[in-house]
């Protein structure tokens, strides 16, 4: 026996002859997909395609940090004490 290859599924709601009068009425229309087929994968398939796709420098490469002197630390310090006086 083969797994149910043979068996036909009869349908078992009341109205399903009922309906058969429509038969001749249904049309099959035309799918109302929203995605384009033309369009490649999002996901790269290979690692090759996924260097391929990012020409530019990637967004989590490191960013040069300017360096601060201790010169510089001491007048941001009293510019800000500077303004507490003046404010206050």
């Amino acid at each position: 026996m083969r797994s149910g290859a043979d068996d036909m599924y009869v349908p078992s709601l009341w109205y399903y002859n009922r309906m058969r009068f429509l038969e001749d009425q249904i049309e099959a229309r035309e799918s109302l997909s929203t995605l384009l087929a033309p369009l490649k994968s999002s996901l790269p398939s290979t690692p090759a395609e996924a260097s391929e796709d990012q020409p530019e420098p990637s967004i989590l490469e490191e960013v040069e940090e300017p360096s601060w002197s201790q010169e510089d630390l001491s007048q941001d310090e009293a510019l800000e004490c500077g303004r507490q006086e003046v404010a206050g």
